[in-house]
């Protein structure tokens, strides 16, 4: 299978951003209608599914998400922690808010009870 010599567009996630499209120097992305269409910015998944490593000491919190390793802080890293300890489903990012929410076993709820822990750029 042969590769062409144009780089295909790239997408970059950030916390709290739209997803950009981003093209290779000199490229003609934005000449055609149908190239105008492809640059603009893809949309923002509503909740990605994460698997975070929480720093209690820090209160650093670092997950992946669309290829890109996230390093965030948290005002309250052992109320997340414990909150992941009984979650009852994968916990959620959301890239537009975010915050990281997590589902946790309630009494009477059979998907549980959702919290929400914001996360913020990390301060160091």
């Amino acid at each position: 299978m042969a590769h062409s010599a144009t780089p295909s567009p790239t997408v970059s996630l950030r916390p709290g951003a739209a997803a950009v499209r981003s093209a290779a120097p000199g490229s003609t992305l934005a000449s055609t209608p149908a190239a105008m269409l492809a640059a603009t910015p893809a949309p923002v998944p509503a909740a990605v599914r994460v698997l975070p490593i929480v720093d209690a000491l820090l209160g650093t919190v670092e997950f992946r998400c669309a290829g890109v390793w996230l390093r965030l802080w948290c005002a309250d890293p052992a109320g997340l922690g414990a909150a992941l300890d009984r979650a009852v489903a994968p916990p959620r990012w959301h890239p537009q808010g975010g915050t990281i929410t997590v589902a946790v076993a309630a009494t009477g709820r059979r998907t549980g009870v959702e919290l929400h822990f914001p996360l913020h750029p990390d301060h160091r």
